[in-house]
């Protein structure tokens, strides 16, 4: 019994020396394998011995010391006192040496040629191998898909049997493989010095905005206001869009349904990856043209973030959407045409900071402002590629900014106000 003292002393020394071992240091840990002698398992005085089938206790150290393992070893703890296991929804990455400005350089243009064909070739030249790996393969299938959906439409002459199954496969087999290149490039470009996380839907907004439109026929300006409002997981939205000199009028008027994803918060939140069906209206109508078009949609729209497929891919999220629509337009002698609408996109964007996003986008639908892009050597038209971006101003003032290329140039600049509880 007297000799416990003197135990306790040697265990805790033994403990550290193992800790020590688990950080790197020179100690070496001893191997779990090997017996114990009985003498070395310290009991204390106030406990009858226990059984040796039974789990030894080991004794307790002072806070400034790692304990001993005892059954199951746990991880050791930080220098500054703070567990090293991280939480459940934050994504711990080692630290390694930065690259040189050369190497940072070469792993760029890689991610550029060769990396639009082979995707993850700037990670791997950076050195994240696993990432390179793992694009490459989304990368994969993205462009098998997209040779899928495109080979059954180009090979049947478009047939309508075909493009309704054919195009929204192509859209989102597109729509994996070219973020899979632009997630790349950001990787290879030190993109995660200024990663971010997602900021949740706010309960309730308002918006005031200007919109510049030009055309080969014509040049507008457009004041827009919107309003949104988020009840559970049930949102509704309508805005307006009205030319500065009358001669064009946009009404929209929207539903969402939340089916996974975090509930509205003006906030910040830990998942921004979000599933929800989007139901819509709009009225547009064009004087000079004389015509009036009304529309009804209903689109699937999905975001999921990359982190779930490389942690060093965290603060990049993907977008995917496809649905359909009906399309009635009347024109100056009172007839009209009932036409069906393919709708889908995809984008991929990165979170500024804690305080907004920003975002590369590709709409397919061809009858909004921004019209399509004319199909090189095709009959028809593509649809319209963009940029968007939303930052956090101060308090619940946030300034949204957006470009999107089509038949026509559209610039956009609102001014939202973000209500709800912070």
């Amino acid at each position: 019994m007297r000799r416990w003292p003197a135990l306790a002393i040697l265990a805790m020394l033994a403990a550290t020396r193992v800790a020590h071992a688990d950080r790197g240091g020179d100690a070496r840990a001893p191997d779990p394998a090997a017996p114990v002698p009985p003498s070395e398992v310290p009991t204390p005085p106030s406990e009858e011995p226990t059984d040796p089938s039974s789990e030894p206790t080991a004794p307790t150290a002072p806070s400034s010391e790692p304990a001993a393992p005892s059954g199951e070893p746990t991880a050791p703890a930080a220098p500054s006192g703070e567990p090293t296991a991280p939480a459940a929804d934050v994504i711990t990455l080692h630290p390694r040496r930065p690259p040189s400005t050369l190497r940072r350089i070469a792993a760029i243009g890689a991610a550029i040629f060769p990396g639009v064909f082979v995707r993850g070739a700037g990670s791997y030249v950076i050195g994240e191998r696993r990432t390179a790996k793992r694009l490459l393969l989304v990368g994969a299938t993205g462009a098998a898909a997209t040779a899928i959906g495109g080979g059954a439409v180009g090979a049947s002459g478009a047939a309508s049997q075909l493009i309704w199954p054919g195009v929204p496969v192509l859209l989102l087999g597109f729509g994996v493989f070219m973020p899979t290149w632009l997630a790349d490039i950001w990787v290879a470009a030190g993109g995660e010095r200024v990663r971010g996380g997602p900021r949740g839907t706010p309960p309730w907004s308002l918006e005031v905005s200007t919109t510049g439109l030009r055309d080969p026929y014509r040049a507008r300006a457009l004041a827009g206001a919107a309003v949104s409002v988020e009840l559970g997981r049930l949102g509704l939205g309508a805005s307006t869009l009205l030319d500065a000199q009358g001669e064009s009028r946009t009404a929209d008027v929207e539903a969402r349904l939340r089916i996974r994803g975090a509930a509205a918060t003006a906030g910040p939140i830990a998942e921004g990856s979000r599933l929800s069906l989007r139901a819509a209206a709009r009225y547009h109508r064009d004087d000079p043209d004389d015509i009036t078009l009304a529309t009804a949609e209903l689109e699937a729209v999905l975001r999921g973030e990359l982190r779930h497929l490389d942690p060093r891919l965290a603060g990049m999220f993907l977008e995917l959407s496809t649905g359909l629509g009906l399309e009635r337009a009347t024109y100056a002698n009172g007839t009209h045409d009932l036409d069906s609408l393919l709708l889908g996109g995809f984008a991929w964007g990165a979170y500024l900071g804690r305080c907004g996003e920003a975002m590369l986008f590709y709409d397919h639908r061809r009858d909004h402002l921004a019209g399509g892009l004319y199909a090189w050597r095709g009959s028809s038209f593509v649809g319209s590629f963009g940029a968007r971006a939303q930052v956090v101003l101060t308090g619940p003032w946030a300034l949204r900014a957006e470009l999107e290329v089509g038949n026509a140039w559209v610039g956009t600049l609102g001014l939202r106000y973000q209500g709800g509880a912070r």
